[in-house]
């Protein structure tokens, strides 16, 4: 995954209209990770609360099934969260 060369909210629509140096706040206030494809970032029984902004790239939200079989259920893109 390319690195992006500033950390930024701006794409994301849930910040569309808010003032930009409200949103440079957030920014700075967030906790910025990158995942390489295929990383598992959440899992079924995890106990974490954070909310997950997709700045760059895409990930897939699927589940597994007792038998051990994917359901796929969505892809979130860029600006989605």
């Amino acid at each position: 995954m390319a690195k992006q060369t500033r950390a930024s909210l701006e794409g994301i629509r849930l910040f569309s209209g808010v003032p930009e140096d409200n949103l440079a706040d957030l920014e700075h206030r967030s906790a910025w990770h990158s995942f390489a494809k295929g990383e598992e970032i959440l899992a079924r029984k995890s106990t974490r609360r954070e909310v997950f902004f997709v700045v760059e790239g895409a990930v897939s939200i699927v589940n597994f099934s007792a038998s051990g079989r994917e359901i796929a259920y969505t892809i979130m893109e860029e600006g989605e969260y």
